[in-house]
């Protein structure tokens, strides 16, 4: 099984920013990024391997270059 999901920044803020991914079936969640405690939690959906693969591609372009990336997928 293959991992897809195109993920799109709703909005953010100087201590969060707030993802939206959708995954191969047209299923959403919803995922935060707490920048001041550097953690992420999930708002909607599911931990599943598609969440993780979809935190570890924000947190890479996020702690790389100080910026919360606006689109982004995770293949």
């Amino acid at each position: 099984m293959a991992l897809y999901a195109e993920v799109r920044k709703m909005d953010e803020d100087d201590e969060m920013a707030r993802y939206e991914y959708v995954d191969a079936e047209g299923l959403g969640s919803v995922v935060l990024l707490n920048k001041k405690a550097e953690t992420f939690s999930l708002e909607s959906g599911f931990d599943d391997i598609l969440y993780r693969a979809v935190v570890a591609k924000i947190a890479a372009i996020w702690l790389d270059s100080g910026t919360a990336p606006d689109h982004v997928f995770v293949q």
